[in-house]
């Protein structure tokens, strides 16, 4: 499932039921068994602590997980400035991500 941080609150800043179960998890609990993950994120992101430590608990239990920080980036930049080349690279990174977990490859749509 790929969901980005703002989307994991609900009304009044609430998270949301399929949020509360992982942010909930105690400290000390290590995530095991899960698939590899990607994480990416701006370094003004207002999740960006929290994507980067996320990663970390994932590699300490042993799952793959690739982060990948755009710097200046907040929120959002990707559909802001989408035509912008950080923001398609970092849409193509994305893409490849996941076309390599679902075993097929990214269409090329740059000359469409």
């Amino acid at each position: 499932m790929i969901s980005t941080g703002r989307g994991s609150l609900g009304a009044g800043g609430r998270l949301r039921a399929s949020a509360a179960v992982v942010g909930r998890a105690p400290a000390g609990d290590r995530p095991r068994g899960l698939p590899a993950a990607w994480i990416g994120v701006g370094t003004h992101d207002l999740f960006h602590d929290e994507n980067a430590a996320h990663a970390e608990r994932l590699r300490a239990a042993g799952v793959p997980c690739r982060l990948d920080v755009v710097p200046g980036a907040d929120d959002g930049f990707d559909a802001v400035e989408a035509g912008a080349e950080v923001s398609r690279s970092f849409t193509r990174t994305r893409l490849a991500v996941l076309a390599e977990a679902l075993g097929t490859t990214v269409p090329d749509v740059s000359r469409a």
